[in-house]
This record gives C-alpha cells, structure tokens and sequence, in this order.
C-alpha cells in the first residue's frame, strides 16, 4: 500500500472515491457515458468507519477525496467532513464545480476551512459564454464564473483551476477569453492557481464525439489507437481530401471526399493521481 500513498504539503494522503458518477449533462464528460449521468454515494457510516480503520492501518493525515461531484448531495458532504475533522485528518477535493460553488453560502466556505479542507479543484474549462453554454453545455457564464471564484480569493484553500481548449468552433477571440479568466485566476490571489490547460480529447460516448462523428471526424479506432492520440492541439477542423477517380473507376461520381481528424499529437497531463502532489 505504501506506493499508493502520497504526499501533499509534506502529509501521508490516501485517496479515496466516496461517490461516483454526476447528474449533470455537459458534453464533453465522461461520465454522461460511463456513469449514464446517475450519482451512487456509499452510506456516510460506511465511509466513516472505513477510513478510519485505514488510517489506523496506514498512518495517513490527509484524503484525497476523488468523487466526480463531491457536493452532489450538500448535506452528505458536509457530515462527511464534520465527522472525519475529528479524527485529526485534512482534506483535498477533485470533484468541485463552479455550480457547487454557487450553491455554497459564505458561511459553508467559513466551515470548509475550519474542518481543513485544504484544496479543491475546479474545472472551469472556458472563459468564452458561447462555448460554455453551445459547446460544453456548461453551467454558468464567464461573469458567474469570476464571482464564485472571488469568493475564494484569500481563504486559506487552495483552488486549482483547470482550462480546455481547441474545442470545437473555438475561434481565436474565444481562446483568448480563457486565457484572459485564467490569468484573472492568478491576479491578486495567493490561492488560485492554474495548474493545467488540457488539450480537449473528444471521449467516445460523449456528446462532443457523436457530434463530431456525424460531421464526419475520423477518429482512432480501439484502444491501442486511443493510446497514442493523447491530445489535439488543433481546432479540430475536418479537412476535405478529394479522390478523383480514374477512367476505369465508378462513373456515377467525378471524385469523392472524406473528412479527417486532423491534429498534431502531444502529451496531456493524467487526470490521475500522483504520488506526490505540492503545493503551498
């Protein structure tokens, strides 16, 4: 077990998953694929019990909660934590968005801190309304986002706040919205930090790639393909190649065209753990 522990802000942390799945619909997520957008949760006498039998076991101060959503259920979440502050342990949060945000008072931020969460990281994706609302069917304009995120600016959390971009239909001036919010991220906040830009993947099964199936993308086909089409640095244009037949082809058409997924290929960084995560 010890080479699946890790390491944040020099504590053992063992991460955890409480919940899986999300109810929401935005267009990119896997979940709407593998989880068919339903929330299963364990019972919270369960995950109290577990945990602290395996941090008797293991001598870790830290979890590392990995829930899609943690805040699906608000009042589960917040018991969760309650009852676990008391056994001395701290808290990292992947599963935040700015809708849960939203639906946070003041004072639920006040009680995060005091219970010791210590981050949470949020998926603000795009800075630009259109692609939010078209394109990834996000909750929340670009002005909702900066308001929730304010809320945080000077807490004693640490926020990482993670970006996609070549989405499809992404025009420059719409890549630069996001570039301008994830610097406004970084502005006169110690605590907001932007740790990744991700190349947007289309994953199969969600709606983006069915979209860009029927507009006649091309894309790897099986696993080991997938494995070595880790990224898209284009906007995802398909490109027209024109075949023209010869004399002795088909006469009921002058030429053919196909659409291809045209992109160059980079690394993405892996939504997975580390074993070791820094930060101040």
């Amino acid at each position: 077990m010890e080479r699946y522990l890790g390491l944040f802000r020099g504590k053992r942390m063992f991460f955890y998953q409480s919940s899986r799945g999300c109810p929401h619909r935005c267009a990119y997520c896997y979940n709407t694929a593998v989880n068919r957008r339903r929330w299963r949760a364990r019972g919270a006498d369960r995950v109290v019990d577990e945990l602290e039998s395996l941090r008797d076991r293991y001598d870790f101060s830290s979890v590392y909660f990995l829930d899609d959503d943690f805040f699906i259920d608000k009042k589960r979440a917040m018991d969760l934590l309650r009852r676990l502050q008391r056994f001395g342990l701290s808290f990292v949060l992947q599963g935040v968005d700015i809708r849960t945000i939203a639906r946070l008072t003041d004072d639920e931020l006040d009680f995060l801190e005091r219970v010791g969460v210590e981050r949470i990281s949020i998926g603000v994706e795009s800075g630009a309304d259109r692609v939010r609302t078209e394109v990834l069917r996000k909750w929340g304009s670009s002005e909702v986002v900066r308001q929730q995120l304010a809320r945080l600016k000077r807490r004693r959390i640490l926020v990482l706040c993670t970006f996609m971009v070549g989405l499809p239909s992404e025009r420059p001036d719409e890549l630069q919205q996001t570039i301008d919010l994830a610097l406004w991220c970084l502005k006169d906040a110690e605590n907001l930090r932007v740790p990744q830009v991700y190349n947007f993947v289309p994953y199969p099964g969600t709606e983006l790639h069915h979209e860009l199936q029927l507009r006649g993308f091309d894309f790897p086909r099986g696993l080991d393909a997938w494995a070595t089409a880790t990224g898209i640095t284009t906007s995802c244009r398909p490109t027209t190649r024109s075949a023209a037949t010869s004399s002795s082809g088909p006469s009921s058409s002058a030429s053919s065209s196909t659409a291809r997924w045209t992109t160059t290929v980079s690394a993405v960084p892996s939504c997975a753990p580390r074993t070791s995560c820094t930060g101040r």
